[in-house]
């Protein structure tokens, strides 16, 4: 079980992933309206693919933790 120090640095590297996740969310939403940006598209893509990656390792602990405490 994590301490409560431990789950307050989860939950502000978790709300800073999500600040930039929701941004490029929003870019590739953006760009995909205008397909001559092509390459900008791709990088928008790229960077929200790693974002979404770095949010389920986030992630992944709590729902195992959870899970065991519903007795899952």
């Amino acid at each position: 079980m994590k301490t409560k120090t431990e789950r307050e640095v989860v939950s502000r590297k978790r709300q800073k992933v999500g600040e930039d996740l929701r941004v490029w969310a929003q870019k590739v939403k953006d760009l995909t309206e205008h397909p001559e940006r092509g390459a900008e598209l791709d990088f928008a893509r790229a960077e929200l693919k790693k974002y979404q990656d770095a949010m389920w390792e986030l992630n992944k602990d709590e729902k195992r933790q959870r899970a065991w405490v519903s007795g899952k």
